[in-house]
């Protein structure tokens, strides 16, 4: 007792360096015994690496500790010795009149120790209260244990490092790395819908998104080879996310899970993973257009005919579509799309033409300058205008108002040479090239 309050207290302190490695260097001086001590040094080099100690800490006086054993999840010797020593603790603990779990549940790590009764017990009670096994899955149930869950070996950290360096994985790693998982974007995010479920918050894509990368990284360390499937959970967490960019705001580190979302999509096209659907696919081509027949006949066609199409559609079926369908995770069923689409109906008043066709002004060879002829002058000041595809696509009134009110002021309107889209919708669709 006298010595453990000693070393506790610091009063005595075992020591390496003074207690035996200076008396040998001592002992063994000169170059004749050169060699030895360099041997004593790298003998103990090598063991101070692997030897176990039980960090034991928390609770003082209340009756309840935490054991922490550090050891390198390479090493399988090391493993097993550090397993030896747990078994030897819950032993001593329950030997002592104790329990295992202190102030805590029991988790993955202390399910091996539990009683088989104690384990029944609680399959009964879990069954009965929780039959379809919505809270915590799998857990503290038959299959349950260690067997399935794997430690990234800290000896890799270099080669994670490394890829992270080397590649896009890294990009969004550093966007993502100072999430406080607060949940203040929450409340502002448009795809968190809590009575559906709790995956699509910023916060929760983020917890995702390091997750994801972890596989990632874990089968580029270890030269499995990565699996495709990890493209598809990309897929899901991209697309749960409508670039509002409003999560930015109220967030303390300045996150944009847009912009993650983004690069994200970029990735996704670079590696031929990116998985859109047919109405994406038709709407980012009509926004590519620049000539004015493709622009002209694909309005009448896709927008006029086709939000008219809806518009009726959606009035008739009013009266059916009493019942929402259920919110949910995962693709929607075809009659989910379905009543979703006929939910609103869409404005019908599009049938103006596009605003370059109401001008006259489809030579994409010249820079049109619309001036007025009475109220413009040399010294009238000129505004270059650049209408979007809104404006003049879309609502060519939007478009047409905005050049009458400057029109009519005697300011003289630059416009595009042909039909411009910013690149905005490129660019959140993940091709990044064609945006520019």
């Amino acid at each position: 007792n006298n010595i453990f309050k000693a070393i506790q207290t610091g009063e005595n302190v075992i020591s390496y360096i003074n207690s035996f490695a200076k008396p040998l260097n001592d002992l063994l001086m000169g170059d004749l015994f050169i060699k030895i001590r360099n041997q004593v040094k790298d003998i103990h080099t090598e063991y101070r690496e692997v030897r176990l100690f039980v960090a034991t800490h928390m609770h003082a006086g209340d009756g309840n500790v935490h054991t922490n054993i550090p050891v390198h999840s390479h090493n399988t010797q090391m493993l097993h010795q550090a397993e030896a020593v747990v078994d030897e603790i819950m032993t001593l603990a329950s030997d002592l009149g104790g329990v295992i779990s202190g102030e805590h549940g029991i988790g993955l790590t202390k399910y091996q120790y539990l009683s088989d009764e104690f384990k029944q017990e609680f399959i009964e009670y879990k069954n009965k209260i929780d039959p379809n096994g919505h809270f915590n899955k799998g857990k503290l149930m038959p299959g349950s244990g260690l067997d399935n869950a794997f430690t990234p070996s800290l000896r890799l950290v270099e080669q994670e490092a490394l890829i992270l360096e080397s590649s896009e994985i890294g990009e969004i790693n550093d966007m993502v790395k100072s999430c406080l998982r607060c949940g203040k974007c929450k409340d502002v995010c448009t795809t968190h819908v809590p009575e559906a479920n709790l995956l699509y918050s910023p916060r929760d894509k983020i917890i995702g998104t390091n997750l994801i990368s972890e596989a990632f990284l874990y089968e580029e360390q270890t030269r499995r080879g990565v699996s495709i499937n990890h493209f598809d959970e990309f897929n899901d967490i991209a697309d749960h996310c409508t670039i509002c960019h409003r999560c930015e705001a109220p967030c303390p580190v300045n996150i944009d899970f847009g912009d993650v979302s983004i690069k994200m999509k970029n990735i996704l096209v670079k590696q031929k993973q990116r998985h859109t659907n047919i109405a994406a696919k038709v709407s980012i081509a009509y926004l590519n257009m620049t000539k004015p027949w493709q622009i002209n006949l694909t309005k009448k066609l896709l927008i006029d005919l086709g939000y008219k199409a809806q518009h009726i559609a959606s009035r008739l079926s009013k009266p059916l579509l009493k019942k929402q369908p259920n919110k949910t995770v995962g693709n929607p069923s075809a009659l989910t799309q379905l009543i979703t689409i006929l939910d609103k109906p869409l404005p019908t008043d599009t049938g103006m033409a596009p605003l370059r066709s109401l001008l006259n002004i489809n030579d994409v060879g010249t820079i049109p300058i619309l001036a007025h002829p009475d109220k413009s002058n040399a010294d009238s000041p000129s505004v270059f205008y650049f209408p979007g595809c809104g404006s003049e696509r879309l609502y060519s009134k939007i478009g047409l108002a905005t050049i009458a009110l400057l029109y009519h002021q005697g300011v003289k309107v630059v416009l595009p040479p042909s039909y411009l889209c910013c690149g905005y919708p490129q660019a959140s669709a993940g091709n990044e090239a064609k945006s520019k």
